[in-house]
């Protein structure tokens, strides 16, 4: 049927039309009737029943497919216009092998749609629809079709870049528009060798999918997407299906992140890299090649025919939100040449870290970057959310990380509560540990932490290894300090346990110095793979009033003790010979002696008579480049004096001067000293109670760094920010401030940049500011909060 409408007829007079329908195989367009400026490359198939029937009849029997012509954007007024709109239909009496094969065309908008949506309603969630092209609107490309606005597939339709045709790599559809989207609430079905949709104007390209793209046809679960290369434009976005359970497959080819890939729009989505043919499937690549590509997924699956995830080579930084659970059941390599993965783990409720183990394979899940910032913390980490290593198949599984972990809220637990395993967490050598403020190798908080072992690999000859790791609300950082002449590479594993050290029944020491009891609260266990390779290492434990608490209430009677694994034995004293020199008197740490094993660790109590001098509180501080120490002493006891002893290398000590005392007392008595001949560098003072028979109490050792300048601490008093100016800058810059009780009421990491700390939130008082590098103190300040 060829027909020519005048043009007048179309604009009724206003010299512009605005829009048309067509049915029917040729339509010509002209302004004097005559046919000229025909319309041409319109569909190729003739239309079934097209007599007087149009869209919106009631009647069962519908055209098979229409043009609409719509009023351009560029300003004519007269034919052949530049946008042009096709809209194809299909009946439900006319599917059987009803559908349209599309050649070489060009669309402004291309839309596919039926009109037996309430009839299908019920069978798309049975997906009964999807699965049967011979039921459901169906246009075939055979050939490059190019679109310049929007493509719609509605549902129960279907578009197919596919025919099996010989040259199938043709059928490809082209999305050239400066805006325009995909809205497929209905299937589109690529073919694996060569079909693909690209975009070839770095556009707004979004894909709004309620239904389904994907490759090849097999029955479906939900909603499924399973896609070649798909190309994703800076600043733009890619939002997956909404409906609950559905999946994204990447079956086949690349996805290449420019902008923002969301998988779960409203919906509970899992990204499935599995496969249905493990021998035709190499690897699945990500790539985001401006560096700046995040895939936010409701979970993550990696299935056991899929050979390995990895990034693709120059694919720059992908970051992985995942908010349910991260499975490999294969291999995940997160980092390649210019390419590389982040995991950010950050669901709202339990999360679960899935691998596989059986007879045959166990997985292997590398991570480079790991953040942990699960916000649901229940308190009760055996049974709360926090992020959990469980295995599938019931072994143990490895886990390691080879460049940061960040807790940054939420636990990381490492013992399956599931199976009743422990699993190996390893921090490759050079790996760090980022606390919740993403400063740098600080550990972790009271509120993010290794619940359970974790293992550090060394990296030098003298390495210190810092193991973030807690128990039930308590965080304890435990670390073990190596010494060696010459590297030996080593893997050390610590855990903390909350429970009391007289579970492991070994025998209390009493002699050389009595141990009166050991901790019924907590105990470690350090130990290595191998026997103890290294010429000797110190451990450090610290204590603190948070979650359980240890109850130390008096520091100078803690002792370090150490047994074999296993319990049964004998608890040893490793504190040093000097006395274990704690930093507090409620919160602090103490270092073991040199030792040349490692095993369980726990507090034991030497306070086995009241000390001729109590003492509260002993503190070193820089002013007018003079070291002043401070100490108080709640009572006192036949005491003579105190004598304080100065040292440039914390070995070799030297007297400084001589300080009497009150001799008995049962008040508060507040003592100072003086010292100006301080050393570049730290400066050790140690503080010795002489009694009037000549016995002598050890009561600590402080550190002060001095660099000739001074360190500036202003406004003092202060009133939200306190503003600190180094002189010269430390390796690692921590800050404690303590209240009037002893009590650590902020702590942190200095910003490089600005050396500011926060204490709007503090109440009005006097506090203590101490700055530490390191291990060492670098100065204390008293400060007044207004």
């Amino acid at each position: 049927i060829e027909f020519s409408i005048p043009w007048n007829t179309l604009t009724s007079g206003n010299g512009r039309p605005m829009s048309f329908n067509w049915y029917g195989y040729k339509v010509y367009i002209s302004a004097d009737g005559t046919g000229d400026g025909t319309y041409t490359a319109v569909p190729t198939q003739n239309p079934t029943n097209a007599a007087n029937v149009g869209p919106g009849q009631v009647n069962d029997v519908w055209p098979s497919n229409y043009f609409t012509v719509s009023s351009t954007a560029d300003g004519n007024a007269t034919p052949p216009f530049s946008q042009r709109s096709f809209t194809y239909y299909q009946d439900d009496s006319a599917l059987g092998t009803g559908g349209y094969n599309m050649g070489d065309e060009t669309f402004y908008d291309l839309t596919i749609n039926d009109n037996s949506i309430d009839n299908d309603q019920d069978n798309l969630v049975d997906n009964d629809v999807y699965d049967n092209l011979g039921t459901a609107n169906r246009v075939l490309i055979e050939g490059s079709v190019t679109i310049q606005n929007n493509l719609v597939i509605g549902p129960s339709s279907a578009l197919l870049p596919q025919d099996n045709s010989v040259n199938p790599i043709n059928d490809t559809i082209f999305m050239t528009g400066a805006s325009g989207s995909i809205f497929n609430n209905g299937r589109i079905d690529c073919t694996p060798e060569a079909s693909s949709i690209v975009d070839t104007e770095n556009r707004r390209l979004v894909f709004v999918m309620d239904g389904d793209i994907r490759y090849e046809l097999s029955p479906l679960d939900k909603h499924r997407a399973r896609f070649s290369d798909i190309i994703i434009p800076a600043g733009r976005s890619f939002k997956g299906p909404s409906l609950l359970g559905s999946e994204i497959e990447l079956q086949y080819g690349t996805l290449t992140n420019y902008g923002v890939v969301e998988f779960n729009d409203g919906g509970s989505l899992t990204f499935d890299l599995r496969g249905d043919n493990p021998t035709a499937i190499n690897n699945y690549y990500i790539s985001s090649p401006d560096s700046s590509g995040v895939f936010r997924l409701d979970g993550l699956l990696i299935g056991r025919s899929a050979s390995v995830l990895q990034p693709a080579i120059n694919g720059g930084l992908i970051t992985l939100e995942v908010s349910g659970d991260f499975e490999n059941y294969n291999l995940f390599i997160p980092k390649v040449q210019g390419g590389q993965i982040d995991v950010v783990l950050n669901g709202r409720a339990r999360q679960e870290i899935i691998g596989d183990f059986t007879e045959t394979f166990n997985s292997q899940t590398t991570f480079h970057n790991l953040i942990i910032d699960n916000d649901n913390n229940s308190g009760n980490n055996n049974q709360g959310a926090d992020v959990h290593f469980i295995s599938n198949g019931g072994g143990l599984i490895d886990y390691m990380i080879t460049g940061a972990l960040e807790l940054r809220s939420g636990d990381l637990v490492t013992r399956d509560t599931v199976n009743s395993l422990i699993h190996e967490l390893v921090l490759d050598s050079g790996a760090v540990v980022i606390d919740s403020q993403a400063t740098s190798n600080v550990g972790a908080t009271p509120s993010s932490y290794i619940n359970g072992p974790v293992s550090i690999v060394t990296s030098q000859a003298n390495d210190t290894l810092v193991f973030p790791i807690g128990k039930d609300g308590s965080y304890r950082d435990t670390e073990v300090i190596i010494y060696n002449s010459t590297y030996v590479r080593d893997t050390l594993k610590a855990e903390l346990f909350h429970s009391s050290s007289d579970s492991l029944y070994n025998t209390i020491p009493s002699s050389p110095e009595a141990i009166l009891n050991v901790s019924d609260v907590h105990w470690w266990r350090v130990e290595t793979k191998s026997t103890f390779l290294h010429d000797s290492a110190r451990v450090k434990l610290s204590y603190s009033p948070d979650g359980s608490g240890d109850w130390v209430t008096d520091p100078l009677g803690l002792r370090m003790m150490l047994a074999p694994i296993g319990g049964n034995s004998s608890w040893t004293n490793i504190s040093p010979a000097r006395g274990s020199i704690p930093t507090g008197a409620s919160a602090g740490y103490i270092y073991s002696d040199a030792i040349t094993s490692f095993g369980e660790f726990t507090f034991g109590n030497a306070s086995t008579n009241p000390l001729p001098v109590e003492l509260v509180d002993f503190s070193v501080r820089l002013a007018n480049k003079k070291a002043i120490l401070n100490w108080t002493t709640a009572s006192e006891i036949n005491s003579s004096h105190f004598d304080v002893f100065h040292s440039k290398n914390g070995e070799e000590f030297e007297l400084a001067g001589k300080v009497y005392s009150a001799g008995n007392s049962s008040n508060i008595q507040a003592y100072s000293f003086m010292h100006d001949e301080l050393n570049n560098g730290y400066n050790y003072y140690r503080l010795i109670q002489i009694d009037h028979d000549g016995t002598s109490e050890d009561l600590g050792t402080r550190v002060l760094w001095y660099q000739g300048q001074e360190i500036n601490v202003y406004p003092n008093p202060f009133f939200e920010e306190i503003r600190i100016d180094f002189p010269k800058r430390y390796p690692g810059e921590l800050y404690r401030i303590f209240d009037s009780t002893g009590r650590v009421v902020l702590s942190g990491r200095l910003d490089p940049n600005s050396s500011m700390i926060f204490g709007a939130e503090l109440l009005s008082g006097h506090y203590t500011l101490v700055l530490e590098s390191e291990d060492h103190i670098i100065n204390r300040f008293t400060l007044f909060k207004l």
